[in-house]
């Protein structure tokens, strides 16, 4: 029979796994079926070629406007 460290440990692991999922998938690079591969897909200004390099289809402040409508939307 499994003691609570047991129950503990293999909690634990799930979570562990549920956040690298998570993390993996934030990190991932990013599509559109409208990116042309240069200009962001929301405003289609050229976007830096760091974010392109990062896998990034969105510019600077079209992505912190997504961010923040995402973040009003999590706490409703």
């Amino acid at each position: 029979m499994p003691d609570l460290a047991d129950n503990a440990d293999s909690v634990v692991e799930l979570w562990t796994a549920d956040a690298e999922r998570r993390a993996r998938g934030k990190s991932a690079p990013e599509s559109d079926p409208g990116f042309d591969g240069l200009n962001c897909v929301t405003c289609l200004e050229p976007i830096p070629t760091a974010r392109l390099k990062m896998g990034k289809i969105r510019c600077v402040d079209c992505q912190e406007r997504l961010d923040m409508a995402n973040r009003m939307t999590r706490r409703r």
